[in-house]
C-alpha cells in the first residue's frame, strides 16, 4: 500500500505529473487507490474494483469490478448511496454482499 498523504499533498503530486494526450489513455486500465485521508479510501479496493475502460471517443465507462476469475462487470454506483454508506464499504461483509449484487446490476461484461 502507498503511504498515506493528505488530500492536498495527493492533488499536488497528481498535478506535477506530465500531461498525456487523450489517445494515450484509450483501453482498459487497472486502477489503484492512493490513500489520501478521503472518506472513500480503501472502499473500491475492498469491493473488488478493477478500474476503468476509456473508449476511442474519449469516454470513460462506469467502474469495472472483478466478476469471477477472468471477467469484469461494469457497475454504476449512485453517488448518494456511496456517500451514505462509505464507512461500511471497507468491511469484509460489504465485499461479500456487493459481489452478488454487482452481477445483478451489470450493464456490460468484458473478459480480462
Amino acid at each position: 500500500m502507498l503511504p498515506v498523504k493528505d488530500q492536498q499533498a495527493a492533488l499536488e503530486e497528481f498535478r506535477s505529473l506530465p500531461p498525456v494526450a487523450p489517445r494515450e489513455v484509450v483501453g482498459l486500465w487497472n486502477g489503484r487507490g492512493i490513500p489520501a485521508g478521503h472518506p472513500f479510501d480503501r472502499v473500491l479496493e475492498n469491493l473488488g474494483s478493477f478500474g476503468k475502460r476509456f473508449t476511442s471517443d474519449i469516454r470513460a465507462g462506469v467502474l469495472l469490478f472483478r466478476s469471477g476469475d477472468r471477467r469484469l462487470a461494469a457497475v454504476g454506483i449512485p453517488l448518494r448511496l456511496a456517500l451514505r454508506f462509505h464507512e461500511g464499504g471497507r468491511m469484509r461483509v460489504a465485499r461479500n454482499l456487493f459481489s452478488p449484487a454487482s452481477s445483478l446490476r451489470e450493464s456490460s461484461v468484458a473478459s480480462v
